[in-house]
């Protein structure tokens, strides 16, 4: 989408890293007028007078948080959730890769230029890498609005497991969104090694 590739653009042009990009309330008037101004479809850009990175954050956040349903879709929201019960970090990198194959294209091109600006925000931080995966995680993962809500205690591992796989995504996001099978930081998984034939 045209709001998503320029909100980017703007950001890594500036090379903007920031504490708080995405947590921190920017101003909200001029960041829904900005939004308005892409619903409509302006020929210029919203963001030509835009000089504050909270208010180019706050739209992407905002527009993202608007989509109908999660990038990572609801359909797949179980199997993302079942990641980090995944022994090892190979093998959690490459079902992560493999999940996001079965996203649709439209969402894992979405993904795939959110991600790294994410990953720039928390980079070299852990408490940076918690705050922003804790934030966005709604963005790409939840449940179904109608789906039972699991008990009190369910619900904290669950939330807990998708803010765990987020994290991951913003930590490993070169190598799970590389076009290279392999990429630096992944083996070649037991499970899925092609079976060798002895003559």
């Amino acid at each position: 989408p045209r709001l998503v590739a320029e909100t980017v653009l703007w950001l890594r042009e500036r090379d903007v890293r920031m504490e708080g990009l995405f947590r921190a309330r920017g101003n909200m008037a001029r960041v829904h007028a900005v939004k308005s101004k892409y619903d409509r479809g302006d020929f210029t850009s919203p963001l030509s007078d835009c000089r504050d990175p909270l208010v180019v954050g706050g739209v992407l956040k905002l527009y993202l948080s608007s989509l109908p349903e999660p990038l990572l879709t609801y359909n797949l929201f179980k199997s993302f959730l079942a990641v980090p019960n995944i022994p090892t970090i190979n093998r959690q990198l490459h079902t992560l890769r493999t999940l996001l194959c079965q996203v649709p294209e439209a969402n894992r091109a979405t993904v795939q230029v959110v991600l790294p600006v994410m990953a720039r925000q928390a980079e070299g931080s852990e408490r940076e890498l918690r705050q922003v995966g804790a934030v966005m995680a709604p963005v790409f993962l939840r449940r179904r609005p109608m789906d039972h809500l699991p008990g009190a205690a369910a619900h904290a591992q669950e939330l807990e497991a998708v803010n765990t796989v987020l994290r991951l995504l913003i930590l490993h996001c070169q190598t799970i969104l590389s076009p290279s099978p392999n990429a630096p930081g992944l083996v070649e998984s037991p499970v899925n090694a092609p079976q060798r034939h002895r003559s």
